[in-house]
């Protein structure tokens, strides 16, 4: 399928018109992902795997066999073996969250005992 969207953890790839998968960053391949960009760009065409499809919530989930490049396949540990060489990626600028933080040293209300 060909990747539709790239978010901070995974990219949709278009399975059929209409019809889009999850692939998260942790099913990319062996080992870890930083940022699903360096490895996964929009317009990529990759061999997928259906891992899992949730009928209630409309979802499937996505695992990668191949992506395909210049006329060949590249396999997924390669994929994660050029990402480790990929220079260091600034922090994006994110908006400030909704409740002013992460909610560390915020008052919760009174504890409840029992």
């Amino acid at each position: 399928g060909k990747v539709v969207k790239t978010t901070d953890f995974g990219a949709f790839v278009e399975l059929k018109k209409g019809t889009d998968g999850l692939l998260h960053v942790s099913n990319v391949g062996p080992g870890r992902v930083g940022h699903i960009e360096d490895v996964i760009s929009r317009g990529d065409t990759l061999d997928v795997i259906v891992q899992e499809v949730d009928k209630e919530r409309g979802r499937i989930g996505l695992k990668l066999v191949a992506k395909h490049e210049n006329g060949s396949l590249v396999q997924p540990a390669e994929l994660i073996e050029r990402a480790k060489d990929a220079p260091p990626r600034e922090r994006s600028e994110r908006p400030p969250r909704r409740d002013g933080g992460g909610g560390r040293g915020r008052n919760r209300g009174p504890r409840r005992d029992g």
